[in-house]
């Protein structure tokens, strides 16, 4: 495999300062044994930055313009040295496509979707040739979805061929946020010729003749435009300070436009930012396949595998990756330590000591006892449906200890089980396929539940997800057996204090009763002495 991230491009009186590719090999328990990749790195993104000298006062528009390589982070800064207010409002407008054009996942109703988009005369980009699916209330309109005129957003209106329609064109998403990514989830400001939504990537930000350096920072961050802005200090004896912007995204995605709209800002470009390119499968780059990435992390080359780009090469670099098994069987240590930790705690609460004659608390308790066994027999069951050589975890290495009391990993016949058929092993602790359910259950008013664990049955479960079922009966916080005990037994606390009350009451009464008859008998006595 050939790693190549890209090599950031700079246009600077100064040297910018590029950042450092990476390179590493990841690790995952699918797969072969091992695995040989070469790579080759050759250049890693960058930061692109602009330097301007500008008045303090200016207007400025953003708009994201993205990249055939989908979404990344890359970096253009901006750079201005502060000046005495002044009395003109030049503008700079950055502009840039969003991401969201990747991927709509609304629905839609009442939008007509062009056959075919073209970047527009400014050479942006254009988006997808369909519109993202999402909900238009345009009854009785017709309705059209087109590049703007600008060319850096979806415009969606009303095609009048007679009288204009009454109805205001209104989006909004119904699932996902694919309009509001957009900039189309709003309401047509009227009919007829203000009967559309332009969603426009164009944000206009207005500073005053009075704003200093901090307020534009805040009201650019607080813009929420993809572009970071942050005052710099170069040092030098007079106007030190300048403006910086810096895309939040890495990558030829994090790109964006800087428009001084005729005013002379004195832009400087520092960096641009760049896509990683890795040269995958091949030490002759003509015949390898060039991947590119947004950042320097490739999380879906290789299944299972993340590999991190740190540095380029003119030289193959060889990732050798193998399975982790000394993290499994440390997994695998936890369920045994914490299977034997409650047996432990079943053992204890339902002891009796002979000699001492010492009894826990829940001696002879049924529904500890249960539980107790249950958990030995499901450790002992066969997985259900699971494919492969092993159904049981004692062949794999997991068997119970002397006495019955505690479960044992032999480690040397579980790395041997798993060398021989690690797709078993795996669907023996891992396999848990619920089976669709297509019980309805009514709540009343009106309100039904499709599906649910009324009928829960599965396809396939392994023994582990057999353990889990088992802790889900007793655990769940609606029906589970220890949830219903507790039910049960605050139930009886209860009745038992509603007793002690009425006995409390009627004591209280009786001793009302039998003090008036105390005091009756002292006065009787009282006059009888006199």
């Amino acid at each position: 495999m050939a790693s190549v991230p890209s090599m950031a491009t700079t246009v600077t009186s100064r040297p910018a300062a590029s950042s450092l590719p990476r390179t590493s090999s990841g690790h995952g328990r699918s797969g072969p044994p091992s695995r040989t990749r070469t790579t080759r790195p050759e250049a890693t993104a960058a930061r692109s930055v602009t330097r301007a000298r500008v008045p303090a006062p200016i207007s400025t528009r953003y708009v994201r313009r993205p990249s055939s390589t989908g979404t990344g982070r890359s970096s253009t800064t901006a750079c201005t040295r502060s000046h005495a207010p002044s009395t003109s409002r030049p503008s700079v407008r950055t502009s840039a496509w969003h991401s969201a054009y990747a991927s709509p996942r609304a629905s839609t109703s009442a939008a007509s979707c062009p056959s075919s988009a073209s970047p527009s005369s400014s050479g942006r980009d254009a988006p997808p040739s369909c519109a993202p699916t999402l909900r238009a209330s345009s009854a009785g309109l017709a309705i059209n979805a087109r590049i703007n005129d600008k060319g850096d957003g979806i415009l969606i209106e009303e095609v009048v061929s007679g009288a204009p329609g009454s109805i205001k064109i209104k989006i909004e998403d119904t699932t996902g946020s694919v309009a509001e990514s957009l900039r189309i989830e709003t309401e047509a400001t009227g009919t007829d010729t203000d009967n559309f939504i332009d969603g426009s990537f164009e944000t206009v930000i207005e500073f005053e003749a009075t704003d200093t350096l901090d307020d534009a920072v805040a009201k650019i961050n607080d813009a929420g435009i993809g572009v970071a802005a942050t005052i710099v200090n170069d040092g030098s004896g007079t106007a030190p300070y300048r403006l910086s912007f810096t895309s939040r995204d890495s990558g030829t995605a994090g790109r964006f436009i800087l428009d001084t709209g005729g005013f002379d800002l004195a832009l400087q470009t520092l960096s641009e930012g760049d896509d990683a390119r890795v040269f995958f499968g091949s030490n002759n780059p003509a015949t390898a396949l060039l991947v590119t990435s947004t950042t320097n992390t490739l999380d879906d080359l290789i299944a299972g595998v993340s590999i991190d780009l740190n540095s380029t090469s003119e030289d193959p670099v060889t990732l050798n990756v193998t399975r982790d098994v000394a993290a499994i069987e440390e997994k695998i240590n936890g369920f045994v330590s914490a299977f034997n930790t409650l047996i432990g705690r079943i053992d204890n609460q339902t002891r009796y000591d002979d000699e001492t004659e010492v009894k826990g608390p829940l001696l002879g308790d049924s529904l500890a006892i249960s539980l107790r066994s249950q958990l030995f027999v499901t450790l002992q069951s066969v997985g259900d449906n699971v494919t492969g050589q092993y159904n049981r975890l004692s062949e794999v290495g997991i068997t119970i200890g002397d006495g019955g009391k505690t479960i044992e990993l032999d480690s040397a016949k579980f790395r041997e089980a798993y060398d021989a058929d690690p797709a078993s092993v795996e669907a023996l602790f891992e396999t848990f396929d619920l089976a669709p359910s297509n019980t309805t259950t009514d709540l009343g008013d009106g309100i039904t539940v499709t599906g649910g664990d009324a009928d829960r049955t599965f396809t396939s479960l392994g023994v582990i997800g057999k353990m889990e079922e088992l802790a889900r009966s007793y655990l769940d916080s609606v029906d589970g057996i220890l949830t219903q005990r507790e039910k049960s037994l605050t139930t009886q606390v209860e009745l038992q204090e509603g007793r002690i009350d009425e006995f409390t009451t009627r004591l209280e009464l009786k001793r009302t009763q039998l003090e008036a008859q105390f005091l009756a008998m002292e006065t009787a006595l009282g006059q009888l002495q006199s």
